[in-house]
């Protein structure tokens, strides 16, 4: 069964976004490239552009978990260059087409 995950995250203070944007998109390409990746999307709030969705599809738990070990994420997470708002686990109601 697949793990979906939605999160907000927000530039951490004493960053801005011409930083933080282009490491999104890293980060972006990187985990797509990801086993166990199936999509990971991140898209800047119009209304408030220091925030970000996260739209994340995993095949499993344990594949999100792994997501943390690699180092274009740590990377990210250990600059502290944002900070998480929400985090929230999805159930998909999508009509299976099995």
């Amino acid at each position: 069964m697949t793990h979906i995950v939605s999160a907000v995250i927000e530039v951490a203070e004493g960053w801005d976004l011409t930083t933080v944007i282009p490491a999104l998109a890293e980060l972006a390409t990187a985990t797509e490239a990801e086993p166990g990746c199936l999509m990971f999307g991140v898209r800047q709030f119009a209304t408030t552009p220091t925030r970000f969705a996260l739209w994340e599809i995993w095949t499993d738990e344990q594949a999100l978990k792994d997501h943390f070990t690699y180092a274009h994420t740590r990377h990210v997470i250990d600059q502290g260059m944002t900070r998480v708002v929400t985090v929230d686990v999805l159930k998909d109601l999508t009509p299976s087409e099995e």
